[in-house]
């Protein structure tokens, strides 16, 4: 073991100035190359690694060859010797342990000796590094063969007719797959062998099919090129020499020239304002590691050289469009877009070319907003009438993230239910108290800001103040007539997940209508997460606090129910589908009417004033705010038409994003607007 750290140790040594070598080499040839072929560049920095790989080989070698002389093992130890006895040898008698002086120059040999203590500990804390960034790089590739697998739904035929056209032309005789994945976010090339494309859900109705066929020539280029095993190369160097910073510099230069290569491949086919188009329809893409795409690299600054004075292209060459578009995609790239004065025309289910209902322009926008809070959250919004998703957004900030298919808590957001079973259950409107506290089952119970005691009318007015001791009692009524069990019947027709007694959380893929039973599987959220308990519960229930976690999802088809009238829809992202799944009726429409003027009310006079009088013309917005005590933040909404008819869902959640009036509220608000249509 003590050889072979020595070995090692010393082989890793020598690296550090070999390769800041290779890599001072590297730059001065990249910049001599800085004005030719990207694939001159390409070359250059691939050989700079291979070398980088191939040193230490070299020097552990060498250096292992040199431990062979005789019957004792010599070790080189920087310039200096030091002969260490082999196991069961004995060092002739005489011998010292040092060999002459004169093989190194003094200062050297010192160093040496200095430092070769402690080169076992060097090699085992390496050894520890390589485990670790292996198990995150065998992770990465594990979670990228599931993105090969999971809720894959099928491409339109002319996009396949199109990837084989493609595939005859650029000579690839591997057979390609194609399909469309809920789970990138942007076009990803998997695989070598048999590699396989995934296109994002928004290319569907974000993109034209030119645009379409661009991104499949980049996508091929990879595939022609075997990049895909290149990456995997350039991984393994990056967790074997992961100390060294040239290693990291060169491969990241690796990558932007591949895209340099098939840009250059595709604008050789298609000319520069097409392409820059299709890229600044999809954006950056933000794909695993192991993954290739047209989204890879600096997004900006590969639109800056294909627009640019040095780079040779066909007619449309260096043109104010191109420019234009350069800078609209580094604004777009700074992901903080300003409020606009209009509203966009909104992008109609019916109007996606490969059959899907989520609208491109109206989901970047809310991705945008979404990022721009800072917070990681998400953002749903759905059509009433059909239940078609029309946005499905998440974000991630802080190392946090958030999942829609995940269970939450919904904090206030949950007196909703709590007015729909008591209104569904016949019983009428009636005034109680909303005291600034109150004790229930042993429980102290207070309001925001300590509500001084009044009389409000329940349950209109316990959901647009928010009133907690006003909602506590009412769970707590409803638990007494009929006993939990008739409640939680209830609560699981309204679509709410019910747990059992001994339930476990599991998915529950039945809840899309969808015709992939893999992306049923894929995208189904969590089920048996709400518990009904006694009367010590209900406090916690009442308040969706720990008795009741429910997911975005979950929330949002409770909202299309409510605005369709008490009639809910499975949601889907098919439009073939939308409208025309099995429907059940979870409440009285009299409840739905009831809870919609509450709604409305809410962001008129009550907790959600934040998103009065921001719709457009006799568009109303109205809904029920929640915040949970570690600050998370909701607003659950339903967008009214000029007649007054519920036309969308609008659900916004932001982890510690504050109080759901505040900027819950608004991000829904500016949402709602920009999905309405003149």
């Amino acid at each position: 073991m003590s050889a072979w750290a020595h070995l090692v140790g010393w082989a890793l040594i020598h690296f550090v100035w070999q390769g800041a070598l290779i890599s001072l080499a590297a730059a001065m040839a990249l910049r001599a190359a800085r004005g030719g072929s990207p694939g001159v560049r390409y070359g250059v920095a691939c050989g700079a690694l291979a070398l980088m790989m191939a040193a230490p080989l070299a020097t552990g070698a060498w250096l292992a060859h040199a431990a062979r002389p005789g019957p004792a093992q010599a070790v080189l130890a920087g310039e200096g010797w030091r002969t260490l006895p082999l196991a069961g040898a004995e060092a002739p008698a005489g011998e010292t342990a040092e060999a002459p002086a004169g093989l190194a120059p003094a200062l050297v040999r010192r160093t040496s000796l200095a430092i070769e203590p402690l080169v076992p500990g060097l090699a085992a804390g390496w050894a520890v590094g390589v485990i670790l960034l292996s198990l995150r790089l065998l992770g990465g590739w594990i979670r990228v063969r599931r993105l090969a697998r999971r809720g894959l739904l099928p491409v339109p035929p002319e996009w396949s007719a199109a990837l084989a056209r493609l595939r005859a032309q650029l000579r690839i005789r591997r057979p390609v797959g194609l399909w469309i994945s809920p789970h990138v976010g942007g076009p990803a090339l998997i695989g070598f062998l048999r590699p396989v494309i995934l296109l994002p859900l928004s290319a569907s109705s974000g993109l034209t099919p030119r645009q379409v066929e661009l991104i499949l020539i980049h996508e091929l280029a990879h595939v022609r090129r075997w990049d895909y095993a290149v990456n995997l190369a350039q991984r393994l160097a990056e967790t074997l020499l992961f100390y060294h910073p040239a290693v990291w510099w060169i491969s990241a230069r690796i990558r932007e020239e591949r895209e340099h290569c098939c840009d250059d491949a595709v604008v050789a086919r298609a000319g520069v304002r097409d392409y820059v188009l299709a890229l600044l329809a999809m954006e950056e893409a933000r794909l695993p590691g192991l993954a290739l795409g047209a989204g890879g690299g600096s997004l900006a600054g590969r639109v800056r050289r294909l627009t640019g004075p040095g780079h040779r292209t066909d007619a449309a060459g260096r043109t104010p469009v191109a420019l234009a578009l350069m800078a609209a995609l580094l604004a777009l790239a700074a992901a903080r877009p300003s409020p606009v004065e209009a509203p966009r025309p909104f992008c109609g289910t019916g109007a996606a070319p490969s059959g899907l209902t989520l609208c491109a322009e109206l989901g970047r926008d809310a991705a945008g907003l979404l990022r721009a809070t800072g917070h990681a959250g998400a953002v749903i919004v759905q059509d009433v009438a059909t239940g078609a998703v029309l946005v499905s957004t998440e974000s991630a900030a802080g190392g946090d993230s958030v999942d829609v298919t995940r269970a939450a808590l919904p904090a206030s957001l949950w007196k909703l239910a709590i007015a729909a079973a008591w209104w569904d259950r016949g019983w009428a409107s009636e005034e109680m108290e909303c005291p600034a506290l109150a004790n229930v089952a042993g429980r102290t119970i207070s309001n925001a800001g300590r509500r001084p005691a009044r009389r409000i009318r329940v349950p209109e007015e316990m959901l647009v103040y928010s009133c907690n001791t006003a909602a506590v009692e009412m769970a707590v009524r409803l638990a007494r007539d009929g006993g939990t069990a008739r409640l939680a019947a209830q609560l699981g027709r309204m679509g709410f997940p019910i747990a059992g007694p001994h339930a476990r959380e599991a998915a529950d893929p039945s809840f899309w209508a969808s015709t992939s039973p893999g992306f049923r599987r894929a995208m189904a959220p969590l089920a048996a997460t709400v518990h009904v308990g006694g009367p010590a519960a209900m406090a916690d229930l009442a308040l969706g606090r720990e008795s009741a976690r429910v997911t975005p999802l979950h929330i949002s088809r409770f909202l299309q129910a409510v605005g369709n009238g008490g009639v809910m829809r499975s949601p889907t992202i098919e439009a073939a589908l939308a409208g025309t799944g099995d429907t059940v009726r979870v409440m009285r429409p009299a409840t739905a009417a009831r809870l919609q003027r509450a709604m409305l009310r809410t962001v008129e006079a009550g907790t959600a004033q934040a998103a009065a009088g921001t719709q457009p013309g006799a568009w109303r917005l109205g809904g029920k705010t929640g915040t949970t005590g570690a600050a998370d933040g909701w607003f659950a909404g339903l967008v009214f038409d000029p007649a007054g008819r519920p036309r969308y869902t609008v659900l916004t959640y932001l982890r510690h994003g504050g109080p759901g009036g505040d900027r819950p509220t608004r991000l829904a608000a500016e949402v709602a607007r920009r999905a309405i249509s003149e």
